[in-house]
């Protein structure tokens, strides 16, 4: 499943913003959805995101990924010295 079109552009939109802030280029988002919404209104998205910049920005995406997406809760990281791929669980209304 995909998740609706306007939590796509919005996380998506989030996330291109977040790279071109850090100094790194975002290569890569792919998302699922991960089940439907609880009582509390969110639904989950597992996202995967692949940026390429030197070391600096790469850390500087990671640092400050909860300022642009709060509600994001990293599963994983791979880095090397060209590009880092962040999972991460998304939640949004």
């Amino acid at each position: 499943l995909v998740p609706p079109s306007a939590q796509t552009m919005t996380i998506d939109e989030k996330l291109y913003a977040l790279g071109a802030d850090s100094g790194v280029a975002v290569t890569s988002i792919s998302m699922s959805d991960l089940d439907d919404a609880d009582d509390s209104g969110y639904q989950s998205f597992r996202t995967t995101v692949t940026v390429l910049g030197d070391t600096d920005g790469q850390l500087r995406f990671a640092g400050i990924l909860g300022h642009w997406l709060p509600t994001a809760k990293v599963e994983s990281v791979s880095m090397t010295f060209e590009s880092m791929t962040m999972v991460l669980t998304v939640y949004a209304r």
